[in-house]
């Protein structure tokens, strides 16, 4: 059997002493650090594998931009080894000393003025440098010396660097402790997208790289991202800042700048409501199961993520209305919503059932569902169109057509949880009353006899 190997601490102090040596020739240096290699021992009494500790000598120096190091075990070695490349290094520059004239006396003065530097790189090094900085500024005119000076300042503001991806999961561990909905959660998952295209510290995030993020979002199908889609992104984007400004992963500065993206104004066509007979065919069309929830987002405007967190016990048939508490609220803001007699009628056959309102709780799958069984109904009456799901138009629909029913801005926007100004600049269609009071009178067109109901669909 093998021994084992002890492993005795490294030596606190090296023979060369607690810092490098310097030899110069000059204006041309090089270094002697004290390092160690490792080696075993076997223990002659124990028999044990003992890890032994030797000093050694590493000459370092630079040529050019390219950096040499050799090891020695005996440090007078290693002094006659440098001091040898002092000697070539040396004799190098003295030829370059050999230029005549304007240019002798700018190389001169370069040389002087990196030798100002606690530790001056060669000529050929810092040109190099200046090329790879100017390279990448070269479509801004700014100074070097005024970059320097604003990550300077930047790094002393961030004391908890952190690569994005690691911002995103900090942000996300923080507000799931927070009772936030399942659907804010979800939608904050999101970022982990960003975090995976940006795969660099928090701090290097500028706006350019966002206002370009932003501009070319694409949808699953490889085409542009509607105006709201990135509109919500870019919150999430400003939201994971804001942390980042907290922790102290990322500048304040960048806080600011991130408001200044340019974002693209809504697409009116986005904004789409039903007609009350497109409303009416649908709830006539579809599956039992289903048409809870068409009811209660086109007759009260819930929220379809609303919808999902609903029980039947939030109805009050006697009262006609819904309460929607504040746990199942996406603004945590509880409120009523009074239910017109149209949806009394359609919801009535459910009133003795209970628990969970919805049968989907996926969107996509209540969407196909709802646009299956359209088109099934119309096949039956000879005709082939295909009909097409129009996203949030359910709660588009109703808020317009209440608007247009009661005139009463405020009033809807409490019903709908939203504000004033929201209701007006992202919801609201313009309809007639007269339009309104059709909306509201989509009844069943023959009394439903609903007694089956499939289990609850498995999301």
């Amino acid at each position: 059997m093998e021994a084992n190997l002890i492993d005795p601490p490294k030596p606190k102090t090296h023979p060369i002493g607690p810092k490098h040596l310097t030899l110069k020739e000059g204006s041309v240096r090089v270094k002697i650090y004290g390092t160690w290699s490792q080696s075993s021992r076997k223990n002659p009494v124990s028999g044990e594998q003992v890890k032994h500790y030797i000093p050694e000598y590493t000459l370092r120096y630079y040529v050019g931009n390219q950096k040499h190091q050799q090891r020695f075990t005996n440090l007078d070695a290693a002094r006659n080894n440098g001091k040898s490349v002092l000697v070539k290094i040396r004799n190098n520059e003295t030829e370059a000393l050999k230029l005549t004239g304007l240019d002798r006396s700018a190389y001169v003065e370069a040389k002087s003025k990196l030798n100002k530097l606690t530790d001056p790189p060669s000529l050929g090094a810092a040109i190099q440098d200046y090329v790879a900085a100017r390279k990448i500024l070269q479509e801004y005119d700014v100074p070097l010396e005024q970059v320097a000076k604003d990550y300077v300042r930047r790094s002393r503001i961030i004391q908890n660097p952190t690569k994005v991806a690691g911002l995103v999961e900090e942000l996300l561990k923080l507000k799931e402790t927070q009772n936030l909905s399942d659907d804010y959660l979800r939608t904050l998952r999101r970022l982990r997208r960003f975090g995976r295209d940006f795969d660099i510290n928090a701090h290097e995030l500028d706006f350019r790289m966002i206002q370009d993020y932003i501009g070319s979002m694409e949808n699953l199908n490889g085409n542009p991202s509607v105006p709201r889609t990135k509109q919500n992104y870019w919150k999430l984007i400003n939201t994971l800042i804001k942390f980042g400004v907290k922790r102290k992963s990322i500048s304040p500065e960048l806080l600011k700048e991130v408001k200044e993206v340019d974002l693209p104004k809504d697409d009116p066509r986005e904004i789409t409501i039903w007609t009350p007979s497109e409303f009416s065919e649908m709830l006539n069309a579809t599956r039992p199961e289903i048409i809870p929830t068409l009811v209660l987002g086109g007759f009260a405007g819930i929220r379809t993520a609303e919808i999902n967190r609903l029980d039947w016990s939030d109805i009050d048939f006697e009262e006609k209305l819904i309460k929607v508490a504040a746990s199942k609220a996406k603004t945590r803001s509880p409120r009523y919503i009074p239910l017109c007699d149209a949806a009394v009628a359609w919801l009535k056959p459910y009133a003795s059932r209970t628990g969970k309102v919805a049968y989907y709780a996926e969107t996509n799958k209540y969407a196909a569902a709802v646009m299956s069984d359209v088109q099934t109904a119309r096949e039956q009456k000879g005709y082939f169109s295909v009909p097409e799901w129009r996203r949030n138009a359910l709660r588009h629909s109703y808020i317009s057509y209440r608007l247009a029913e009661i005139q009463n801005a405020h009033q809807v926007a409490l019903e709908a949880g939203n504000s004033e100004n929201i209701i007006f600049k992202n919801y609201r269609e313009l309809v007639t009353k007269k339009q309104a009071q059709q909306w509201f009178s989509v009844f069943p067109k023959k009394e439903q006899n609903i007694i089956h109901m499939l289990p609850s669909a498995v999301s």
